[in-house]
């Protein structure tokens, strides 16, 4: 999932999902009564999904703003709303962005934790954080318990041609993960083989093309008369309770409840207890006011910091924190660790390093690495040229090793300067 795909790969995702999503409409069809052509349109209707299937995945890769993904995955939600219906389109599509933006934020924890790994052995040893939502992305074998989920779902209805339907999904459903998984391990081979001498990657190419395409007509040969004169092997079972009940609603007794002395018992102590002075009363509607108050902030601080992690795992940014690792047998209190200096988003320091930051983006087309120096990303940058070089060099290591906190005049300083570099 953390590399590029080619567009067959792609292709074969998105009709995976769809086959997914498209049970859904066969489940609604059964539980609604849906028959005839109606039902015919409504499964139609499930043709809107590669709408939002292949828009999220082209925006999940390019947009690199989670605010600006939620805004898109609204208005998208919204226009399904509206043209294709509010159940199931609508529904559908909202749980796609969802989970597009979960894969999204998975993604960018695990490039953090790279980052943060010393090498190899550590990247082998957590192998935890390398697993990534894959139900739209990487169509696998035990994705077909979807429609078979739904195929049970539909016995109760004896809508057998549901019933054939779902198998015709689940059986498309199988071929689309055996042509994505043999596409997947074909382009592995010849990526990590390509740099071979004499591996002739063209012809390589032509001959995986002729496998799959043989691979297709024994599928489609073998499995299309069982898509038409297919049997349920489960169509003649019976959910008719009344046949085979042993009991009968008159021979039901009615047990009368035994009273409950000791609900009497308290009943009486409370008739008989003083009443509550009123400044009590008073005093614990304070109390309770103050800590739901207390819990409301809260609250709002943990949903404040959520969307701040969110929003740098969803963008991308390469970080710039020194991290300080402790030596062998020092305290978890040790003395490098209240020495670190505390900063704030509005912090002079994080503001001199915002503004590097984007300077450096808007120049440096290739993209940034995580492990180059500032010194080589300012050569990268081309800001050896400019007059004020060595200044903004001297801010941004203040701003980022130094214990000393910058001051309002350096973020002016530093504003000053690249609103020149822009000139």
């Amino acid at each position: 999932m953390m590399g590029r795909k080619s567009f067959a790969m792609r292709l074969l995702s998105w009709v995976h999902s769809f086959l997914i999503f498209e049970g859904i409409y066969v489940l609604a069809a059964g539980l609604g009564h849906i028959r005839g052509w109606d039902a015919v349109c409504f499964f139609a209707r499930g043709l809107w999904l590669f709408v939002p299937l292949v828009l999220t995945d082209i925006a999940v890769r390019r947009c690199k703003s989670l605010a600006v993904f939620i805004l898109s995955a609204t208005v998208l939600t919204g226009c399904m709303w509206i043209f294709a219906g509010a159940f199931p389109a609508g529904g559908l599509t909202a749980f796609i962005c969802l989970y597009r933006c979960y894969g999204k934020l998975k993604q960018g924890e695990i490039k953090r934790k790279m980052r943060q790994m010393p090498g190899e052995a550590a990247v082998k040893d957590d192998a935890e954080i390398w697993e990534t939502p894959n139900l739209l992305d990487s169509p696998k074998a035990v994705h077909g318990i979807v429609p078979v989920f739904i195929y049970l779902a539909l016995l109760p209805v004896r809508r057998h041609e549901l019933s054939g339907l779902t198998l015709f999904l689940l059986a498309a459903q199988l071929c689309v993960c055996f042509l994505y998984t043999y596409l997947e391990c074909f382009w592995e081979f010849i990526n990590k083989n390509r740099n071979v001498a004499n591996l002739p990657v063209r012809a390589m190419k032509k001959t995986g093309a002729w496998i799959m395409g043989a691979g297709i007509l024994l599928l489609v040969l073998f499995m299309l008369p069982a898509a038409v004169y297919h049997k349920e092997p489960l169509e003649n079972l019976k959910f008719d309770v009344s046949e085979n009940a042993d009991f009968h609603v008159g021979e039901i007794r009615r047990e009368e409840p035994e009273p409950d002395l000791m609900m009497e018992e308290l009943m009486r102590i409370k008739a008989s207890a003083r009443k509550t002075p009123p400044w009590v009363m008073a005093a614990s509607k304070i109390v309770s006011i103050l800590l739901l108050l207390w819990l409301a902030f809260m609250t709002l601080r943990m949903i404040f910091s959520a969307l701040k992690t969110a929003a740098a795992k969803f963008s991308d940014d390469w970080e710039d924190e020194v991290i300080f690792i402790r030596k062998p047998g020092e305290s978890p209190g040790g003395r490098m660790e209240k020495a670190k200096k505390k900063e704030t988003w509005r912090s002079p320091d994080r503001r001199i390093r915002r503004l590097y930051k984007r300077a450096v983006k808007r120049r440096l087309k290739a993209g940034v690495l995580g492990s180059e120096t500032p010194l080589e990303l300012e050569q990268k940058a081309g800001f050896q040229k400019e007059l004020k070089a060595c200044d903004i060099h001297e801010l941004y290591e203040k701003a980022r090793y130094a214990q000393a906190e910058c001051t309002k005049e350096e973020v002016k300083q530093c504003v000053h300067i690249f609103s020149n570099f822009d000139r």
